[in-house]
This record gives structure tokens, C-alpha cells and sequence, in this order.
């Protein structure tokens, strides 16, 4: 979470010098890591340019027609450094769907120093989360975020670390905010497979469920 925005800002570079078998076998031997993933090529910031930019003092400003379509997207490192397309086709599909989609800033989860231990770390990354997406909260637009694993964190260790400072925000999974949407029917003679993440399997039971009604409903 701290050095993915650093390395994303000469992505090329970077992916150039991890594929370098050299590289590959130091980071294999020396530091036990195999398979480094590829930074996203051309980077978020240049995919999202089209939509509307966050500035919470303008979208404040709006009018209640134009601030109820704002959906607010909160990113996580995974998907915004490594898999940039993604939060471009989610952005893309919530403006057919009609709504005004706006990429947050990157602040970090803190999930990776929970994992390994760093707590005071940890609480201090959720506290300065927290604020910010409590402030934004007043807009009183939805959040979504992709990564399941990440957006739990909000809903879990968050409540446990910070307890009343944590906020009462929320950050809802995409399908968790899709199946309660109008959908457009789509004719599609496709078959298509869905492998949901561990963590969300657990905590959230009825994810497949839920996509299974998302996809029945767009046809």
C-alpha cells in the first residue's frame, strides 16, 4: 500500500526491470517471492480521465438531482495499480447504468499491517481512512468498493480497532449495491463462471446468490 502509488508512477519502468530474469531469480532466492504481478499499463489516473474528478467541496455544491446519481468508487492497491482496467469497466458500467461515477483518492487500507501484525499501525492507517470516508459520507452517495477483502476490513476489523471513532459509513461490495439496481436486459448466449473470494464466501454467503440475480436479470 505504500510502495505500489510510488512504483506506479513509472509503470513501464518498473514492470521492465521485474521482468528481468536476474531480477526474477533475486526475488525468488533472496526475498522468497515468486511471480511479481504487473503494474497496470496505461495507469488509473489516464483511464478515469472522462469522469467527473473528486473535489468534495464542488460535489457538496450540486445540485440534489445531479448528487443523487453520484456512486463514489473507494480503491484499494490491488485493483487500481494491478488491475486498472477493472476499475475502468466498473466506472464505465455505472455510467450506463446512468449514474455519475467518481474515483475517491487512494488512501490505504491498512489490511496488509493488520495481516502481519503491526496493530498500532493498523489503527492509525483505519483512523485516517475513517475520517476521510466519514467526511465524504455526507454526501450521502453510495461507496463501493472491488476487492472484497479490503471492504471487509471496513465493516470488521475497523469496528474492532476504532469502535465509535470509526464512523458510521459505509462500503458496500459492487454486487451488494448491483442486485438492488435496475438492469438493463442483455441477449447473451454466453456461459459464464464466477470464483468468489474466500473471505467473502465466508462472511458473505449469499455473494453467488446474489450474481446469479444480477445475471438472470440482465439476461
Amino acid at each position: 500500500e505504500r510502495s505500489a502509488p510510488v512504483l506506479a508512477k513509472a509503470p513501464g519502468l518498473v514492470n521492465g526491470v521485474v521482468k528481468m530474469a536476474p531480477v526474477a531469480w533475486l526475488l525468488k532466492k533472496v526475498v522468497g517471492y515468486v511471480d511479481t504481478p504487473l503494474l497496470s499499463t496505461p495507469i488509473l489516473t489516464e483511464r478515469v480521465q472522462q469522469y467527473r474528478p473528486f473535489d468534495l467541496a464542488a460535489l457538496q455544491a450540486l445540485p440534489a438531482a445531479e448528487k443523487a446519481k453520484l456512486v463514489l468508487l473507494v480503491q484499494d492497491p490491488f485493483t487500481s495499480f494491478y488491475e486498472a482496467d477493472l476499475v475502468a469497466d466498473a466506472m464505465a458500467l455505472l455510467r450506463k447504468l446512468g449514474f455519475d461515477p467518481v474515483l475517491l483518492p487512494f488512501l490505504p487500507n491498512g489490511k496488509p499491517q493488520h495481516v502481519k501484525g503491526f496493530l498500532r499501525e493498523f489503527a492509525a492507517t483505519a483512523q485516517t481512512a475513517s475520517d476521510f470516508l466519514q467526511q465524504v459520507n455526507t454526501l450521502g452517495a453510495p461507496m463501493i468498493g472491488l476487492d472484497a477483502s479490503l471492504v471487509l476490513v471496513y465493516r470488521d476489523e475497523y469496528v474492532k480497532a476504532l469502535g465509535e471513532r470509526r464512523g458510521d459509513y459505509q462500503v458496500s461490495l459492487l454486487h451488494e449495491w448491483l442486485v438492488n439496481q435496475p438492469l438493463p436486459t442483455l441477449q447473451s448466449s454466453g456461459v459464464f463462471k464466477l470464483l468468489a473470494h474466500c473471505t467473502e464466501k465466508t462472511a458473505l454467503p449469499a455473494t453467488e446468490k446474489s450474481w446469479q440475480q444480477i445475471f438472470q436479470q440482465a439476461g
